[in-house]
């Protein structure tokens, strides 16, 4: 039995020497990374990070350190970025998804952390090559249900040092910085 199937699988590959891998690049050829990819791999190492948060626009903010990597996934085609933090409250972690849609000409996220309520939150963005930030768009999902405006600004201070700003509205629908991190490669000399 074992020889019939040899023998099969060789007849096969004789009459068929083509496969659907060798069409594969025909049919859908690899996407190119274009310089959008480019601007997420500058992100692309390991960073401590210091997180300050406010409960409202007239609160102290509570302090959290802790660490983010981001790596380089499907052969640059994206990055992935995990964060752990710390406070006097517990952990957050959190990990997203960002990419570049050539079909869409938009940057593209997912993001989920220990508060995603509603599961994976979706973002889309734009790029602002004047003041090198990246900002971020998305309805996001609170415990109640209710879906609020969020928006995330990302600034690259230098190759070793980026801030990110996150808004969302106060209770009388004026956006106010609900979230600051600021992000210190741990060994310096990152992408450009």
């Amino acid at each position: 039995m074992k020889k019939n199937l040899v023998l099969f699988g060789l007849l096969i590959a004789l009459v068929f020497p083509k496969t659907w891998a060798d069409d594969q690049e025909e049919v859908f050829p690899p996407v190119p990374l274009s310089d959008h990819h480019k601007i997420l791999h500058q992100g692309v190492g390991e960073w401590d990070v210091v997180q300050k948060t406010w409960m409202s626009a007239d609160a102290e903010p509570v302090v959290a350190k802790g660490t983010s990597v981001c790596r380089k996934i499907l052969q640059g085609q994206g990055t992935m970025v995990e964060v752990e933090t710390k406070d006097e409250h517990g952990v957050f972690r959190g990990f997203g998804i960002f990419t570049w849609s050539t079909i869409k000409k938009q940057y593209e996220a997912s993001w989920l952390d220990v508060y995603s309520y509603n599961g994976i939150d979706s973002m889309t963005g734009t790029y602002d090559k004047k003041s090198q930030t990246l900002t971020w768009t998305s309805q996001i999902s609170m415990p109640s249900g209710v879906k609020i405006p969020f928006k995330m600004v990302e600034e690259k201070v230098s190759n070793d040092k980026a801030v990110s700003r996150f808004y969302m509205p106060d209770e009388s629908g004026k956006e106010f910085m609900v979230m600051e991190n600021v992000y210190t490669r741990k060994v310096s000399g990152g992408e450009e």
